[in-house]
């Protein structure tokens, strides 16, 4: 018998609204936009699988993190060139 999704999204949903840590409610926050809300998932996904790395981390790199890396860097650059950052 396999776990019910449904309830165990909704069970974390009020386990992390119920605390009072900012950084697993801004994580969440941050996780529903890009499931629900992201329209340029597939784009994430395309440059994703050209760098060898994840679309959250394409994801992530979009939305201001910060760069660290070669890879982070040809990435972000990427993301120029397709117009998806300014």
């Amino acid at each position: 018998m396999g776990w019910n999704k449904k309830f165990v999204f909704l069970s974390a949903v009020r386990i992390i609204l119920k605390s009072n840590c900012f950084f697993c409610f801004n994580m969440f926050k941050l996780i529903f936009r890009y499931l629900f809300c992201c329209t340029n998932r597939n784009i994430y996904g395309e440059i994703a699988l050209k760098h060898k790395t994840t679309a959250w981390n394409v994801y992530r790199l979009a939305h201001g993190k910060k760069v660290r890396s070669l890879r982070d860097g040809s990435i972000h650059r990427e993301l120029f060139r397709q117009g998806i950052i300014n």
